[in-house]
């Protein structure tokens, strides 16, 4: 689960949600939105269908290489490596 701003993929696990966060009746008072389900969604919701990991990881590159005129390369992810070799 995401908390403050980002992206939301998977829906949102509202019965375990009200379980913890009770947000004080002040918080939405002056929303137009009166609850925490009105404030979200998830990203799945939105396109209409499930969205993996690998194919946002690859909008999110090719956004930002189209936005930022880059050219991002697959690399070995060096805390991987670090973890790999600590085991």
């Amino acid at each position: 689960m995401a908390v403050g701003e980002g992206i939301q993929v998977t829906p949102i696990p509202w019965d375990r949600v009200d379980e913890v966060i009770i947000p004080p009746p002040e918080k939405f008072a002056d929303k137009e939105t009166k609850t925490m389900r009105d404030r979200s969604t998830c990203l799945n919701d939105v396109v209409g269908r499930e969205v993996t990991l690998e194919e946002l990881g690859e909008v999110l590159k090719h956004s930002c290489e189209k936005a930022f005129g880059l050219t991002m390369v697959n690399t070995e992810i060096f805390w991987e490596k670090c973890l790999a070799t600590m085991q």
